[in-house]
């Protein structure tokens, strides 16, 4: 939650300008600027530090409950999607690159193969 003071900047400029997160500091605790974007999904843009844009590159993996994937970039914050969940006793995920397809399979509360399109994995 951001502070309701009318000197936030993330509260001006629809969520400081930023596409997803906007952070807000003391102006002496970031250098002198007064907020910063970041992304929940994604990474920032190198074009446009408001922005986020897409990850081309990430592993995907399953927690059991859970798809879930991480950038391979290390420096970055964001995440690829968000955790697709609500699933139980996932056991194995694979990528289909000819049809673009995230494969996952359940063991139980009975056994199925699942796909997805890996362009919108998003639930």
């Amino acid at each position: 939650n951001q502070p309701t003071d009318e000197n936030n900047p993330c509260r001006k400029l629809g969520n400081g300008g930023c596409d997803q997160l906007c952070f807000s500091y003391p102006p002496e605790a970031n250098k002198g600027y007064t907020h910063r974007c970041d992304c929940a999904t994604g990474q920032i843009s190198a074009s446009n530090p408001k922005k986020c844009d897409a990850v081309d590159e990430y592993l995907v993996f399953t927690t059991r409950t859970e798809i879930r994937a991480v950038n391979l970039d290390p420096k970055s914050t964001g995440i690829p999607f968000k955790p697709i969940g609500n699933l139980t006793n996932v056991v194995g995920v694979e990528f289909d690159y000819a049809d673009n397809k995230l494969f996952f399979t359940q063991i139980r509360p009975y056994a199925r193969i699942a796909w997805m399109s890996a362009n919108s994995p998003d639930p």
